[in-house]
């Protein structure tokens, strides 16, 4: 599992084979997820690798954070990476997923706090 901060836009790791997902951790209710920008490429051949969006966003904890499923994508082969976010100031992230406590208690993440967890 890779854990980043969502501030430094680009990360690189290395993956084997296999299903992943991209999780933002900082809270459990995501807005404007649409206006980011993601992009995964093999470093060695700038090959765009497919990442779909999840339709039913799963919510856990990771680490003792709050966690949205956002995104899944496939590797076929051990190689390194490189996962690029644009758009990031786009997001909105709540700590609840109730919409009457959001709307009374507002409490927006700091894109500072947000992080990403591939797993």
């Amino acid at each position: 599992m890779e854990i980043f901060k969502l501030r430094t836009k680009k990360h690189r790791f290395s993956s084997s084979y296999g299903l992943y997902r991209i999780y933002i951790l900082g809270g459990f209710s995501i807005e404007n997820l649409n206006l980011l920008d993601v992009k995964l490429t093999k470093i060695n051949t700038q090959e765009v690798i497919c990442i779909t969006e999840i339709n039913w966003k799963l919510r856990e904890y990771i680490n003792g954070e709050k966690a949205i499923a956002c995104y899944d994508f496939q590797i076929n082969e051990t190689e390194d990476y490189e996962i690029e976010f644009n758009n990031i100031e786009s997001l909105q992230v709540k700590k609840s997923m109730l919409i009457i406590k959001n709307f009374f208690f507002p409490s927006n993440v700091s894109i500072e706090d947000l992080k990403i967890a591939i797993k």
